[in-house]
């Protein structure tokens, strides 16, 4: 039985990105850092957005839990180890997306997005205010 072009198209692209660091120049084998981070991201709205019909602005949220979060394990705390950053930082952002979804999840259509939105500015608000950052800073 012949497999369906979709799946030797998905193989052949599976093959292609693995073999993709051992060949390609170090500079850019790096870039593709940010581009599978972006497609979790954008796989993730895929699915909330193209799948559930609920437009959500808390995408942004989530990746600066992750990118703010490494930056404090590694400047601050001194953590060195990525494999523990990430662990630190993947526990971090599940722990704060319980009371956000409890509080998101109970609204439909445009009322989702907003209550994302306001999550997602007081996230900011509360890490970038001057307490917040002189805190950061006096540790490092």
């Amino acid at each position: 039985m012949k497999p369906p072009p979709q799946i030797v198209a998905a193989m052949f692209g599976v093959a292609a990105l693995a073999v993709f660091p051992l060949l390609a120049p170090t500079y850019y084998a790096g870039l593709m850092i940010p581009f599978f981070a972006y497609a979790i991201a954008l796989l993730g709205f895929n699915l909330l957005f193209g799948y559930g019909g609920l437009l959500s602005f808390g995408h942004a949220m989530f990746i600066g839990f992750g990118a703010y979060g490494t930056a404090v394990m590694a400047g601050v705390f001194g953590v060195k180890s990525f494999e523990l950053a990430l662990a630190a930082v993947v526990l971090g952002s599940a722990l704060a997306s319980i009371p956000i979804g409890l509080l998101c999840v109970r609204y439909t259509g445009i009322f989702f997005g907003i209550s994302a939105c306001c999550s997602t500015r007081s996230c900011s608000n509360s890490t970038t205010s001057p307490a917040a950052t002189a805190a950061c800073a006096s540790r490092a």
